[in-house]
């Protein structure tokens, strides 16, 4: 049989290894330790990536204790699987996948299609801070910085906006002064 001596993490940042890695102990049908097998740790539940190291064996002890586990992807509740060849397997408690840190920055609005020059955009453009896993990152205070990528002319506005509690950043007053045609923005 298996069973769960140390649950892993309850709560972890995605792509990050838990604070507190799973152990599993194997008994024979006598309650014996059972030594040098294999233990396997796989996702129960949800569409994310389980990284570190799968495979851990028993010990003298029949302990097999897991090393750099950590989930990428969505944030949510995940429950882990641990399996032997030939035993029922045994499932952890939920861990909590939050975001991780912020590693990138999303347009959650897109600026105006179209403007006059010398016009603030009547859609301001809006940006949120994510994780590598694309989760929203609430983290006040980045700095997030505008310029036009593509084509001539002077932007105008304010160029550097600070992320709110929530971790998003809104342009507003922002304009291209210059002549006729398209332009890109690109953040940083």
């Amino acid at each position: 049989q298996l069973s769960i001596t140390q649950q892993p993490s309850v709560a972890a940042q995605s792509g990050v290894v838990f604070g507190q890695q799973p152990a599993v102990q194997l008994q024979d049908a006598s309650g014996n330790a059972v030594s040098g097998v294999e233990v396997t740790a796989a996702l129960a539940s949800g569409g994310v990536a389980l990284g570190g190291t799968l495979t851990a064996n028993t010990n003298a002890s029949g302990v097999a204790t897991f090393a750099g586990l950590k989930i990428t992807g969505t944030i949510g509740d995940r429950t882990l699987n641990f399996s032997a060849s030939g035993l029922t397997s045994a499932a952890s408690t939920a861990i909590n996948i939050t975001a991780g840190a912020a590693s990138q920055l999303s347009i959650t609005q897109q600026p105006s299609v179209a403007a006059q020059s010398g016009v603030v955009f009547a859609q301001p453009p809006v940006l949120q801070l994510q994780d590598g896993a694309g989760n929203a990152v609430s983290e006040a205070n980045v700095d997030v910085i505008v310029e036009i990528a593509t084509g001539d002319g002077t932007l105008g506005g304010t160029f550097t906006v600070k992320t709110d509690a929530s971790g998003v950043a809104t342009f507003a007053g922002l304009k291209i002064t210059g002549t006729i045609g398209d332009r890109t923005l690109s953040f940083s």
